[in-house]
């Protein structure tokens, strides 16, 4: 079964707007979907030393739990979806009239190398 994410995240447009301390992670810029996956054979909790890919940020209304795993595929224009495999890192419930109900990070764990250099194409910080 499939939920959608961030199908909206190209609607989040206060330029200028600086996340917030601690999550760094840019904005996607591009719609996914993610399907709910068990845990990497890595512990729970890893370095974040070790997981240096970096992550992004997307506005959804689905609520997902903190430190559980999703395999997301984002999808590009005019190019191959991205897939990566990922962790939430925080979940903000957003105020009503928001886009979305949450703003989620997502750490990335698992990505190609040429899906991971498409990837920044569609993120954007701030």
């Amino acid at each position: 079964m499939r939920w959608p994410l961030a199908l909206h995240a190209r609607v989040r447009r206060e330029s200028g707007a600086a996340p917030p301390p601690g999550k760094p992670y840019p904005w996607l810029q591009a719609p996914a979907y993610f399907t709910r996956v068990a845990p990497p054979l890595f512990p729970d909790d890893p370095d974040p030393a070790e997981l240096i890919l970096g992550g992004f940020r997307v506005y959804t209304d689905d609520l997902l739990k903190e430190l559980s795993w999703v395999d997301t595929e984002i999808f590009l224009a005019r190019q191959p979806d991205v897939i990566c495999t990922a962790r939430v890192a925080w979940v903000d419930e957003l105020p009503d009239g928001a886009p979305a109900r949450f703003d989620v990070g997502l750490q990335i764990a698992a990505i190609d190398p040429c899906d991971r250099k498409r990837l920044v194409s569609v993120v954007k910080a701030g």
